[in-house]
């Protein structure tokens, strides 16, 4: 089928937010964030395939994803300044 621009631009988005995620956590952060949020393995399938525990999965993913929030809040904030919308 024919690709849209659209579909183009999307595609060139979610690459350039996974590079900023991959630049932003640590190897070990991002595995866990790709394997679970990406691939959509679960708590335990994400441990087997690391060879980690799920409570440390888990614990790995939420440090991940407060660390994106906390960049995208900077980025944002700092974006935004005087713009209410």
């Amino acid at each position: 089928g024919d690709t849209t621009a659209e579909q183009v631009i999307r595609r060139d988005e979610v690459r350039r937010a996974l590079r900023m995620v991959q630049e932003l956590l640590t190897e070990r952060q991002f595995e866990v964030f790709w394997l679970r949020r990406v691939k959509e393995m679960t708590l335990e399938e994400t441990a087997r395939v690391l060879g980690i525990r799920p409570g440390t999965v888990a614990a790995t993913l939420n440090k991940a994803e407060k660390k994106i929030e906390r960049h995208l809040a900077r980025r944002d904030g700092r974006k935004g300044r005087g713009h209410r919308g």
